[in-house]
């Protein structure tokens, strides 16, 4: 008895919150009429207010994510360009942050992330 308690408990710790983030993504993944252009502009928008020279956009169909051995955003084409307004694109805040830091010496110095 005690086991299967614990194995449940194991499951809803690792499972709980990957099932939560799913369901979060899917209710924002929709087109926004109050966000102007697509999330390719808005990629581009953010690295180039966060100065991260070399930081490319790109289209790929394994999902969105960073790079950072190629120092590439990658986001699925829907998000990348067909549709205005739709920019959940999934940008990695920690891994842009980091990029950002190192590449004004330390320092964040944008306000929109």
């Amino acid at each position: 008895m005690p086991f299967i308690l614990l194995l449940i408990l194991f499951l809803v710790v690792t499972s709980g919150p990957q099932l939560w983030a799913k369901r979060v993504l899917a209710r924002h993944s929709g087109p926004r009429d109050d966000l102007a252009g697509t999330g390719g502009e808005l990629a581009r928008h953010l690295i180039t207010g966060l100065k991260l020279p070399g930081v490319k956009v790109e289209s790929t169909d394994q999902g969105d994510h960073y790079d950072p051995t190629t120092k590439a955003v990658r986001s699925g084409e829907l998000r990348l360009d067909a549709e205005p307004g739709y920019a959940a694109l999934q940008l990695p805040r920690s891994s842009l942050r980091r990029q950002a830091a190192a590449t004004v010496g330390g320092e964040q110095r944008c306000d929109f992330v």
